[in-house]
């Protein structure tokens, strides 16, 4: 039961004690006979938002949140949680069945995300993101004070829209470079909101979103 679903699995009883937990949770939990939250995350007392209070006492349905703990081996690591009711005959709760999802993965890749906006959004040098439609997807706060643009109306324009007339014969083989992954640099003007010129040097990149 439970053994090869890749997720940590557990039954915990109304006194809080873990009944029963497959070979996932095992792995971060030590074996002794103790309450949840001292075998899981070495506290004394129920964990903040906890699932499972919300299943016995307040006759919760379901459950689910995120959480951060450390494992057996010390190391930090992220869960979600969902928690449900296991209940007798006569529909009353005997138990919680707490299914344990790891997303340390996933966490990390947040963080690392959020790194990066921090450092597009606090770069001196324009940055733009754009479909293959040349629908602008990203873009920092340097280049909208660089082209004059406001943040509304920068998320709903074209790049081309910056491109001035002369140049766009240039742009078009350099776009071909990007499409066939060569990263290029190159030399080009574009046009502000007020029509004012800008001179660029542009370094294009394509975004290969499945790695």
């Amino acid at each position: 039961m439970g053994e090869s679903i890749g997720a940590g699995l557990a039954i915990i009883g109304k006194d809080y004690r873990v009944i029963w937990a497959n070979t996932s949770l095992r792995k971060i939990i030590d074996n002794s006979n103790k309450k949840c939250f001292q075998t899981f995350n070495k506290i004394n007392n129920i964990c903040p938002d906890c699932g499972v209070k919300k299943i016995f006492e307040h006759n919760a349905s379901f459950d689910s949140h995120e959480y951060e703990t450390v494992n057996s081996e010390g190391e930090k690591i992220w869960l979600e949680l969902r928690v449900t009711p296991i209940k007798d005959k006569n529909g009353v709760t005997m138990a919680a069945l707490e299914l344990a999802v790891p997303i340390t993965e996933r966490k990390k890749a947040e963080v690392n995300q959020n790194m990066a906006a921090n450092i597009f959004e606090l770069a001196t040098d324009s940055i733009l993101v754009h479909d293959l439609d040349g629908n602008l997807v990203y873009f920092n706060e340097a280049a909208c004070k660089a082209t004059g643009y406001t943040k509304d109306e920068m998320s709903k324009m074209n790049i081309h829209i910056l491109d001035d007339p002369e140049s766009e014969k240039l742009i078009a083989p350099r776009i071909k470079e990007v499409l066939n992954s060569i990263d290029t640099v190159f030399k080009s003007v574009q046009v502000r909101k007020d029509g004012t010129p800008i001179f660029v040097e542009i370094h294009a990149r394509l975004i290969n979103q499945n790695g």
